[in-house]
């Protein structure tokens, strides 16, 4: 319903057609156009009056445009690691609410948080390796268990139950040069 402006006082008119928006100073585009938009505009001191439909709109070019993920893709990578919001955004290391938000579009997430999100849904075991690196001597451990496995498996109904038969040694190989990759990673930082 077009009324008076509330910043001039001035009579709104309703606009039909293509609104141009200016994205702010710093932005790789300077302006994104939308087809087919309706909003409020006063002739006299220029403010400009968007409906929920357009501004979602305005959202959506946004994060096109930032190069990070949308909310429904957000939503979509938690759900395929199979978590709950609050799983998510404590793995994330955020708040759950901060986290909810990025999911349905109220806040954005930044470009780190972004990358991180991404990283996990390439390789969703990261998250269990990232836990495992804060238990103190965790990197020794891991090291004495694939050095022993096999002597441990052959001598403790545990390990053989948890583990079936005794490894091959091209496995027991793999197994050590993963774990390896995995502290020289965490060692240089990558």
């Amino acid at each position: 319903m077009v009324g008076a402006c509330p910043v001039c006082g001035h009579q709104m008119v309703q606009c039909e057609g293509t609104y141009t928006h200016t994205w702010p100073e710093g932005s790789t585009q300077k302006e994104a156009r939308f087809e087919n938009a309706v909003w409020e505009a006063c002739r006299h001191c220029g403010e400009e009056f968007l409906p929920g439909e357009l501004v979602q709109r305005i959202e959506q070019q946004r994060y096109v445009l930032e190069g990070l993920l949308t909310p429904t893709e957000i939503k979509a990578i938690r759900e395929r690691l199979g978590l709950t919001q609050v799983a998510m955004a404590k793995q994330l290391g955020v708040g759950d609410k901060t986290y909810t938000r990025w999911e349905t579009g109220q806040n954005m997430q930044n470009r780190s948080m972004d990358n991180l999100i991404r990283i996990v849904e390439k390789d969703p075991d990261l998250f269990l390796w990232i836990e495992a690196s804060r238990i103190p001597g965790w990197q020794q451990a891991v090291e004495d268990y694939v050095a022993q496995l096999a002597t441990v498996k052959s001598q403790s109904q545990v390990a053989l139950a948890a583990h079936g038969e005794q490894p091959q040694a091209t496995h027991a190989g793999m197994i050590r040069a993963k774990l390896r990759a995995i502290l020289a990673a965490r060692r240089t930082g990558a």
